[in-house]
């Protein structure tokens, strides 16, 4: 329910269309509300993707730790049961593999960041400004990332994803300088360029 100050509590049950609980056709709401307290339920579903994204991080990092113990209970192979967390994640989260190595990453540095994490899960902050303060602090280690994670604390509920993506590069080029420069250089060198002839 969303609502408040004297408006109507506005359930997301009341604007769901009836062909999601298996209807043959979407049919609008029967029920007419107000500008304001459609903003409502805009503005609270928007807090609740940061509260179910903070929950699947964390269930996330269990899986991954629960198939690494598995493993070592059945003796096989750690390579390839850490292997297999990613396919499996993409698979739940109906994503590509790149995508869910980015999710387990997330879900991995979350713990380390606690102000991070309660942001993401009060709905402050995104899980897409989630994801770029932890791939900006992914070459420090766990020390100085809690460091910036308390640096840019007093700005997650302020700013942009572009601003707290800049901030926390920076931040990690003030505490580490060196890992990042290394971390550019890697970048450099990977990077490659590819051609193919233009049709006829």
């Amino acid at each position: 329910w969303f609502g408040g100050g004297g408006r109507r509590r506005v359930g997301v049950a009341t604007l769901v269309p009836d062909a999601a609980a298996g209807g043959s056709e979407c049919t609008e709401p029967a029920i007419e509300f107000s500008l304001a307290e459609l903003i409502d339920v805009i503005s609270g579903l928007e807090h609740v993707k940061g509260a179910i994204a903070a929950a699947q991080a964390r269930a996330t990092a269990q899986f991954g730790r629960a198939t690494v113990r598995e493993a070592l209970a059945n003796r096989a192979s750690l390579p390839k049961a850490r292997s297999s967390i990613a396919p499996q994640i993409a698979l739940a989260r109906r994503c590509s593999p790149a995508t869910a190595d980015r999710h387990l990453g997330l879900a991995r540095a979350l713990p380390g960041m606690p102000h991070t994490r309660a942001a993401l899960t009060a709905g402050i902050i995104d899980e897409r400004s989630a994801t770029a303060i932890v791939r900006e602090t992914n070459v420090l280690n766990p020390e100085l990332r809690a460091r910036v994670d308390e640096l840019i604390a007093p700005r997650l509920a302020t700013s942009s994803l572009k601003q707290l993506t800049g901030a926390a590069a920076r931040y990690a080029a003030e505490l580490d300088p060196a890992a990042v420069v290394a971390k550019h250089e890697r970048a450099l060198t990977e990077r490659g360029v590819w051609t193919r002839p233009a049709p006829d």
